[in-house]
């Protein structure tokens, strides 16, 4: 008896444990502009494949903005892809807040 109460409040509880669902859109291309500013910790790229329309975000399809902690390493990877010609993958989450005003950029990766 007392397993079958602790199932039962243990399903209750699932949705309260979820993580928010993010709605992650991912963009393929090759790097057109890297923007950078000396007095901001924020970055832009733009990339040939650049999307015309944000999806579910308010955000400004212009430009894909980078912020945070993971920014000096998502640079790196940025640099070298326009370096070596290679083209990146750009993983948004299309719910979150905007980064001064433009698509905020999760995750990025190399695709070939």
């Amino acid at each position: 008896m007392h397993r079958r109460i602790r199932n039962i409040l243990l399903i209750g509880l699932l949705p309260l444990a979820a993580p928010a669902q993010a709605a992650w859109v991912t963009y393929d291309g090759k790097v057109q502009q890297i923007l950078t500013y000396p007095s901001g910790t924020h970055f832009y790229i733009v990339l040939d494949t650049q999307p015309g329309s944000p999806g579910n975000s308010a955000c400004n399809p212009s430009l894909f903005a980078v912020d945070g902690t993971q920014a000096n390493r998502i640079l790196s990877v940025v640099s070298l892809a326009a370096a070596t010609d290679r083209s990146l993958s750009i993983t948004i989450d299309d719910a979150a807040a905007c980064v001064t005003g433009y698509l905020p950029v999760v995750r990025v990766v190399f695709v070939n």
